[in-house]
């Protein structure tokens, strides 16, 4: 522990560097020395207070270190400013000085931890301090801390989807403060490492999450009560013999090994509905029937004056009214470009509308036209006019055309039908969006529930929905199936019946398990950082458009002018490199949308069209 200690006392000798830096200062007349001193000195009292909760804890000490340079830095680096003058530093070099302050104390204490988690498993075994092993996983992402805490007292497994669903909660503590599963040392009867099995069950089942596979290779085994709880640590042997020296009894070194269970979903999807429903005789449902619609020519006669209007005829007439120069009226070029690209997409019509009225606004402020630059605000209206227009006005003749047509589902989730596909927005944080190929859809089917108490049906992730008593359309394609509260399924069921007919196949994919550990973990921490159920605000990619529409604005109004030339071509590059970006990354999304499931998955709940796959749900006919 010499080592450990030496490291400590080198942090510690680092912290009062800081606060010993602002010192001198106060014995000169500088009215403003004092303020250094109290940014510096005050971290002190922290860094006691923290050591002293910590101080069992070596995989906090780096933070607790971090934390208090983090402030010590501001008096320290004002102190040295101060004593440099009149030589000042430049304002840039000032906060490389500050950060890098940060560093030192934090690497000591991050050696000083190091260097005691190094030990050997015996000498840990007889010390108070606690052990942390990260937890391995079959595709972890970049910012998963899972782990698994060897206290004096307890085995504590840390998971970060479960920090909202602890398996125990003792009174006076908080929910998503407390570890999701504690294993008291007394209770431990074995202690062993095994080979993980191809197959065997998970080895945490969380109620609302995406459970955990067993990964490959060298896993641990506590046995508690009876039950083998498997743990896939890193150095699994150091964390056997821990346990061993902990409990200060001689455990079993070996356990029998799992049974293979094969034909069952894979545990990052469950909790997942039963394979088995009860046997329903469809009802006769209502028979009025369905609006037919005004036809599509009506549509875009109506829906794509209001568009173009709001996309380039207002913005552009205000232009030419004022004399704009060309730079300007090259940019509604690059508008109604957009919305040719997005003109099947007419929920969209709005943002692409909006997207000439900075610019625009620009040109119109410099000159002065303020009443002009009022009736900008007309542009994304009418855009989302013409959207609403050609959406809203509900009618069969939809399913000919092959415009996205979006619905609002009772439960705030969004359905999107597509030419060729079926994409279900969830409302959730940290849940991807579902798709389907109507090309794949088997069963197309209206329904009712109607029972005393709400059902649970839980979408793929172990994400749950509340199964209520309203209508559902039930939809099947492969082994998906969704359950989808709407009052407009009636239509929904006809548009999606007749897009099915006509939709091109699915594309081929060779996709196998291990590419589909990859594929969620890497859409995922695109969206989401890799963190789910921490109440994190979903992502998404979106944002790189609305960064390439701001920079491109920047661009055509900068680079026309020679003063401001350079800048603005780092913003047409900025531009470039956004819209890149979001191509580059969209393809993949798209296709881990229609990976809810692994390959080979087996069907999800019940999809027999005569059978129920929830409790009082009564097809109709």
């Amino acid at each position: 522990m010499l080592l450990t200690r030496l490291l400590l006392l080198v942090a510690l000798a680092v912290h009062l560097l800081y606060a010993a830096l602002p010192l001198p200062l106060l014995t000169t007349e500088r009215s403003d020395a004092l303020v250094p001193a109290v940014l510096a000195v005050a971290p002190l009292f922290a860094l006691a207070w923290l050591a002293s909760k910590y101080r069992h804890q070596p995989h906090r000490w780096a933070v607790v270190s971090l934390v208090v340079a983090a402030m010590q830095s501001l008096g320290a680096t004002a102190a040295i400013v101060m004593h440099l003058r009149p030589t000042e530093l430049p304002p840039a070099l000032n906060l490389v000085v500050c950060l890098a302050l940060w560093l030192p104390s934090t690497l000591f204490a991050w050696l000083a931890g190091r260097a005691l988690l190094a030990r050997p498993a015996e000498v840990l075994g007889t010390s108070p301090y606690q052990v942390n092993f990260p937890l391995r996983a079959v595709e972890k992402a970049s910012a998963n801390a899972d782990s698994v805490v060897v206290t004096d007292r307890a085995v504590e497994i840390w998971l970060q989807r479960a920090s909202s669903e602890p398996m125990e909660l003792a009174p006076g503590q908080k929910r998503g403060r407390v570890p999701w599963k504690t294993l008291p040392l007394n209770d431990i009867t074995a202690a062993a490492v095994r080979s993980a099995v191809p197959g065997e069950a998970p080895w945490a089942v969380l109620r609302h999450g995406p459970s955990q596979s067993v990964p490959a290779g060298e896993v641990a085994v506590v046995r508690f009560g009876g039950v083998d709880q498997v743990l896939p640590v890193e150095d699994p042997a150091k964390f056997a013999e821990l346990i061993r020296a902990r409990t200060g009894r001689v455990l079993p070194s070996r356990v029998d090994q799992p049974a293979r269970v094969l034909g069952a979903h894979v545990a990052e999807v469950l909790p997942a509905p039963e394979p088995e429903g009860p046997k329903v005789h469809p009802t006769r449902g209502p028979d009025d029937p369905l609006p037919t619609g005004p036809g599509l020519a009506v549509r875009w006669l109506v829906a794509a004056p209001l568009a173009l209007i709001g996309v380039a005829g207002l913005p552009l007439a205000l232009l030419l009214s004022t004399g704009a120069t060309a730079g300007f009226l090259a940019w509604i070029g690059v508008a109604v470009v957009a919305w040719l690209g997005n003109v099947r997409v007419p929920r969209v019509w709005g943002r692409v509308a909006f997207l000439p009225v900075p610019v625009t606004l620009m040109w119109l402020v410099v000159e002065k036209q303020w009443l002009f630059a009022l009736a900008l605000v007309l542009c994304p209206v009418l855009g989302r006019l013409a959207g609403a227009v050609f959406t809203n006005w509900r009618g069969t003749d939809l399913g000919a055309s092959g415009v996205e047509v979006p619905f609002k589902l009772l439960t705030g989730e969004r359905l999107h039908l597509q030419e060729d596909r079926l994409v279900l927005e969830p409302e959730g944080k940290g849940e991807l969006p579902y798709a389907l190929w109507l090309a794949d859809v088997d069963l197309v089917q209206c329904g009712v529930r109607a029972a005393p108490e709400v059902g649970d049906w839980y979408a793929p992730g172990g994400h749950r929905r509340s199964v209520f008593d309203s209508t559902w359309l039930r939809i099947v394609a492969g082994p998906q199936q969704w359950l989808v509260p709407t009052r407009d399924l009636r239509l929904v069921a006809e548009l999606v019946r007749a897009r099915a007919t006509t939709a091109a196949p699915a594309p081929p994919d060779d996709l196998d398990l291990a590419g589909w550990y990859r594929l969620r973990a890497w859409a995922v921490s695109k969206t989401d950082g890799g963190i789910l159920k921490l109440g994190l605000r979903k992502n998404g990619i979106g944002w790189r458009l609305f960064a390439a529409a701001a920079a491109g604005s920047f661009a055509f109004l900068l680079v026309p002018m020679a003063p401001m030339r350079i800048p603005g071509l780092v913003a047409a590059v900025l531009a470039v490199a956004a819209l890149a970006d979001w191509a580059r990354l969209r393809p993949g999304l798209r296709r881990a949308e229609h990976h809810s499931l692994p390959p080979g998955s087996p069907n999800w709940g019940e999809v027999r069209a005569d059978h129920a796959p929830v409790l009082a749900y009564q097809p109709w006919v």
